[in-house]
């Protein structure tokens, strides 16, 4: 048996492993308890530490951007913000610390915790219903009893406060800020100390502290509040956006204190402001300002229960006084005063144009005083005596080098008898000039109040002082009011009339004549235990003429001021000032508010002409607009929609029309939008307005859509006008086509700014486009406009050819414009010189019309601070120089006027058939219908004056056109002046001579026209035509004596003419053949008479013997041209003296190798009023030369060199 020397195993101890496991195990929690607040500060948990805080502010949060905790140190946060419930950060700082650690928030949980932000901002806001930003994100923590305080200490930040409805925000440069948000029931308190920089002066400095205490229920309304407030040289301003005192913008620095506080229901408040250099301005005051050195205001009262004791009250500025003194309303034997001192002449001297005063008018002295004392009633019944007594007192005034006063009395005495259950009017007394008033009664019996009133008598007696402008106004009325308690309701009923009522200078109607109008109004409602009035439950007011009619009725709920129900119907008569333009205008409908919506039906507007009294043609069919409107409460919508006529309704659809309109956002703060569809008919427009002939038809489309973005609105419309149609006087129509108004726009209310990113005008003729500004919106408004000018050329060529003449065409490219300056407008037209610099054109390459071809020119026209210029034209027509020189100018009758002036003139264009007879055929009658027409004209200018009104009767035209060789086939015109002097017919007829012209309106008066028609005659025109081609002239056939003078032959031959009249029209001229008889006999006989009258000189002309001469009596040889007077040309140069023929001296002897007989066989004769070929180039070269010297004056007044 053997024996083994292994000794056992040895068990492992597990106790070892046990141990490691419990060791692990408490190192995971210690670990995570340790590594909390590393956690706490991670990007994973900044949502959710967000999302927490949210929870608890709903709907208000906070913000920021990281947060660093500890289990000993305070938290530390970056960038921390509170936000309200449009995520618009009120409180907002680069860093922030609260003083409690992690421990101290999960277990600790000290009574005060401290959150301190450096270099912060705060902006606060107020809206119009009062709510306070600030305050209503921290109502959800405000409302509740937390058991903690929390201190917020603000160091080194800025303060902006702002009110909706105030432009200007109460802004401090540097604020320390400490908040107390105590623990139930401590009050909340606030100590805020600010600064505000002024330049090259002491900062301002306000010191604002109070408190907040908490009610005892848990509704949280407060208890007992404190504030105080103590200032010294803190500037402010104040400037509304809306509402009666939108506007008008105060200024001024603030030192003193104010103190005001509630305690267990009592209130108390004092306090010593003063205001230092006072300054009230803007539109509201016309332009005026109003400065006082300083105001002063002091007071002391308390009060409780709806009694006050002032113990005193004092206002005291260089302008006006108020002071107070008791008990409101007085009780036992107590009372109260007041009394209050208006200075005329500190007021008037500063308020001028608000005042609207007389420009030579100063008023020197004058005040409005004001007294009022309430006494309690001796008796035992509780109650007080009121006794108010103003008037007008000691004014006087400069006007001009003459004083005026104010003697009328001017008084107002108000007489009370006031208990808790009843008032009576003891006494109402009103005296003026004008206006007179009387009243007496009480509760129960009634309180009646009789006034008449005299407007024409009014008008009188501040005519003198006030400036009215054109308005005036007359008539007589009376009015009655009454006033009486009916248990516990009241009754208000009132009646008045005016009879003559003539108002005129009104904005939409120059004159309104009534001959009596009378109104009618009734006032329902509960009343106060004292008999006066506790709301309106019924209203309802009638007014009535021959012309028109108003009816209003509406109810309201008990305690709630807004109607529940509104009937509305409006009738009038309207005078549009056309021919047919009296139109009778009805609006109405109905309107039913309730919590959900409110809803308008039946809505009406209608126009209708007037049916002339014992007319036989029976009335028109009014024009009528019926629609509908619903606002959704909940959804703050507005939706308004056209409705169509009922089936058979003897009425026509609108000519004008709102047909849908859907906008909303009204409660919102600057996110309001609308957009809006409007139609109409061009041809009803015209009618409605009094147009019995319309001028174009054509349907009117329009979009309008608007969004608000805070202060901004985006503005867009697109307005169309489709198949517009031009309706001519003679029945025809033009089609036009499509207009096109395009905007796009943006309007910054509060900075009056309208800017354009494009406004475009699309039309079948022209594309116009505009960018850029308006700023200063209002009556001065400033304009930064440019854009770009594009006619469509093709289609202008087309309207030409088809309208004018089929060769006919315009070519051209686009050209820019722009507009930049100052518009004064309404009453800022009279008193404010416009700045308005602008230009615009029209870049033509060529115009082809009647053969007339105008090449590469631009037409400009400027204006140059607000008046219009017109840049001179120098172009080439028709291969000649035209050169134009136009203004644009006022006559003392303020009518504006075209002219062209001396500089033009129209140098050597050639001449052809289509331009003879379109243009030339009006001022020498004989080209009409002429062919091969060839040869230059030149235009002289001495004025031409064109009415800008658009009255072609005023036109004036004077000038002088000069035919240079222009040869002609003669047209019918011709042929039949030739048939009619038995002549022989050439071929070819030139025109040399100058012709003066005139046109007076439509009118053309035209003389110095000569056709030569032979070698030894010529035939003048002279006379008038219009521009219809009816004509009215003078004929003269003339033989051409010779150039010596030849006894006897001479005089035979000056004395040989033959008038003949010419009338009808240029298409169909009449000889009057009676005329024509005549006409050759008084040759004959003048031709006879001559020849007995020479007697023995026949012989010498068989003799051809030397001698002298005898004289012969002088005979007028030259066609009697009775055109319009006319001046001479201005700087014109004298014409030459006439040639002058002296029969006592012998004729000059023949030209060497000539045959003394030649004058009687060749053709060297001629008219006295025609030219010899020397005359003619001596007149060419007076011409020339005044066309250099115009050329030399228009370069001179342009500021350029001679040459």
């Amino acid at each position: 048996m053997s024996m083994s020397n292994e000794v056992p195993a040895r068990r492992p101890r597990r106790w070892r492993l046990w141990v490691g496991l419990a060791l692990i195990i408490l190192a995971v929690p210690v670990a995570l308890f340790a590594a909390l607040p590393w956690i706490a500060s991670s990007p994973w948990a900044k949502p959710r530490i967000e999302a927490a805080a949210n929870r608890v502010l709903a709907p208000g949060g906070v913000a920021f951007d990281r947060i660093r905790v500890s289990w000993f140190r305070p938290t530390e946060i970056d960038a921390p913000a509170l936000l309200d419930a449009n995520g618009s950060r009120l409180v907002a700082a680069p860093t922030g610390t609260f003083s409690w650690n992690l421990w101290q928030i999960l277990f600790a949980r000290p009574v005060v915790g401290t959150l301190a932000l450096q270099k912060g901002a705060v902006e606060i806001g107020r809206s119009t219903e009062g709510d306070v930003d600030l305050l209503e994100t921290l109502k959800p923590i405000l409302q509740d009893k937390p058991p903690h305080t929390i201190q917020i200490r603000i160091e080194g930040a800025t303060l902006k406060f702002t009110q909706e409805g105030v432009a200007d925000p109460f802004y401090a440069d540097h604020a320390d800020i400490a908040i107390d948000l105590a623990r139930y029931p401590e009050p909340i308190s606030w100590d805020l100390k600010l600064a505000r920089d002024k330049p090259a002066a002491e900062p301002g400095r306000m010191n604002i502290a109070g408190s907040l205490g908490r009610a005892d229920d848990l509704d949280g309304l407060m208890r007992n509040a404190s504030l105080a407030v103590t200032g010294d040289g803190w500037p402010w301003r104040i400037t509304p956006t809306f509402g009666d005192l939108e506007g008008l913008a105060t200024s001024g620095e603030f030192s003193g204190s104010l103190a005001a506080g509630t305690i267990d229901g009592v209130l108390t408040t004092e306090g010593d402001a003063h205001i230092h250099d006072f300054l009230a301005e803007g539109p509201k005051l016309s332009g005026d300002q109003f400065r006082q050195a300083e105001l002063n205001v002091g007071w002391k009262a308390q009060g409780r229960d709806g009694v006050y004791q002032i113990e005193r009250f004092a206002f005291d500025a260089p302008a006006a006084t108020l002071s107070a003194v008791g008990e409101f309303p007085p009780a036992a034997d107590r009372s109260a005063k007041l009394q209050g001192r208006v200075d005329l002449a500190a007021l008037a001297g500063q308020l001028r144009r608000t005042l609207r005063l007389q420009d030579d008018v100063t008023i020197e002295k004058g005040a409005v005083e004001l007294f009022a004392e309430a006494k309690a009633r001796p008796d035992p019944a509780a109650g007080q005596r009121i006794e108010v007594t103003a008037k007008l007192a000691d004014l006087a005034a400069k006007k001009g080098a003459s004083q005026i006063v104010w003697n009328d009395a001017t008084t107002l005495v108000v007489r009370l008898d006031r208990t808790a259950d009843a008032v009576t009017l003891d006494q109402l007394d009103v005296q003026t000039p004008f206006l007179t008033a009387t009243g007496k009664g009480n509760l129960d019996e009634g309180i009646v109040v009789d006034a008449a009133y005299d407007l024409a008598e009014a008008q009188k007696r501040l005519r003198d002082w006030v400036d009215v402008g054109a308005f005036e106004a007359s008539g007589q009325g009376t009015l009655q009011a009454r006033y009486r308690r009916e248990q516990s309701r009241y009754l208000l009923d009132a009646d008045g009339a005016i009879r003559a009522l003539v108002l005129k200078g009104l904005p939409v109607v120059e004159t309104l004549t009534r001959a009596e109008v009378r109104g009618e109004l009734a006032v329902r409602g509960d009343a106060e235990p004292s008999g006066l009035p506790r709301d309106w439950r019924y209203v309802s007011f009638q007014g009535r003429s021959a012309e028109d009619e108003l009816k209003l009725e509406t109810t309201s709920d008990a305690d709630k001021p807004t109607p529940t129900m509104v009937k509305a119907l409006a009738r009038t008569t309207m005078d549009l000032g056309g021919d047919n333009a009296k139109r009778i205008v009805e609006v109405a409908g109905s309107v039913v508010a309730g919590p959900e919506s409110v809803d308008a039906s039946n809505l009406k507007v209608s126009s209708a002409p007037v049916a002339e009294p014992g007319g036989t043609i029976p009335p028109e069919e009014p024009y009528v607009w019926r629609g509908s409107a619903r606002y959704d409460v909940k959804k703050d919508e507005l939706k308004l929609t056209r409705r169509d006529p009922d089936a058979g309704a003897d009425e026509k659809p609108p000519a004008f029309s709102v047909d849908h309109v859907l906008a909303g956002g009204f409660r919102s703060k600057g996110a309001a939008w609308f957009q809006v569809d409007l139609s109409g008919d061009l041809v009803a427009i015209q009618d409605v307005v009094g147009m019995t002939k319309p001028q174009a038809a054509g349907l009117l489309a329009a979009e309008v859509d608007g969004k608000q973005n805070g202060d901004l609105w985006d503005l867009d419309a697109v307005v169309q006008v489709r198949e517009l149609v031009q309706l001519q006087a003679n029945g025809g129509k033009r089609d036009v086509g499509e207009v096109t108004l395009t905007l796009d726009s943006k309007i910054a209310v509060k900075e009056r700014r309208l800017d354009l990113a494009r406004l475009a005008l699309d039309t079948p003729y022209l594309r116009a486009d505009a960018q850029g500004s308006v700023t200063e919106l209002g009556e001065a408004p400033v304009v930064d406009l440019h854009g770009m000018l594009a006619p469509d050329w093709e289609r202008l060529t087309r309207e030409l050819a088809s309208r004018v003449e089929p060769n006919a065409s315009v070519r051209g490219r686009p050209h820019p414009w722009s507009l930049a300056g100052r518009i004064p407008l309404g009453k800022k037209a009279r008193d404010e010189p416009s700045t308005l610099d602008g230009e615009a054109g029209l870049q033509l390459d060529l115009v082809d019309v009647f053969g007339m071809r105008l090449e590469k020119t631009t037409l400009v026209i400027r204006t140059v601070d607000g008046e219009l210029e017109i840049s001179p034209i120098d172009a080439m027509l028709n291969g000649g120089r035209l050169k134009l020189d136009p203004a644009i100018a006022k006559d003392e009758m303020g009518k504006s006027w075209l002219s062209l002036g001396r500089g033009s003139s129209l140098a050597e264009a050639v001449v052809n058939d289509e331009v003879s007879h379109r243009v030339l055929a009006y001022v020498a009658p004989v080209l009409d219908q002429s062919t091969r027409v060839e040869g230059k004209v030149s235009f002289d200018l001495v004025d031409a004056r064109f009415s800008l009104d658009g009255d072609a009767t005023k036109t004036q035209v004077e000038g002088d056109v000069q035919f240079d060789d222009v040869r002609f086939m003669p047209g019918p015109l011709v042929d039949q002046l030739i048939n009619t002097f038995n002549l022989e017919r050439k071929a070819i007829f030139v025109l040399r001579d100058p012709v003066s012209i005139r046109i007076l309106g439509r009118t053309i008066y035209q003389e110095g026209l000569i056709l030569p028609v032979g070698d030894v005659a010529v035939i003048g025109i002279e006379g008038w035509m219009d521009f219809d081609k009816r004509i009215d002239m003078l004929a003269t056939f003339a033989v051409v004596p010779p150039q010596r003078n030849i006894p006897v032959v001479s005089l035979l031959l000056e004395n040989a003419r033959i008038q003949v009249p010419l009338t009808g029209t240029l298409d169909n001229p009449k000889i009057n053949g009676e005329r024509i008889k005549e006409g050759f006999k008084d040759f004959g006989e003048s031709l006879l008479e001559t020849t007995l009258s020479v007697g023995a000189g026949i012989g010498d002309l068989f003799r051809r013997g030397g001698g002298r001469a005898q004289p012969a009596p002088p005979v007028e040889v030259v066609p009697p041209l009775e055109g319009p007077e006319r001046g001479a040309p201005r700087d014109a140069p004298p014409p030459p003296p006439p040639a002058t023929r002296d029969r006592d001296v012998a004729p000059p002897p023949p030209n060497p190798g000539l045959d003394p007989d030649a004058e009687l066989l060749l053709p060297g004769f001629r008219l006295p009023f025609s030219r010899t070929p020397e005359e003619r180039q001596l007149q060419k070269e007076i011409r020339q030369q005044r066309r250099q010297d115009r050329r030399a004056d228009r370069r001179a007044r342009q500021g350029r060199p001679l040459d």
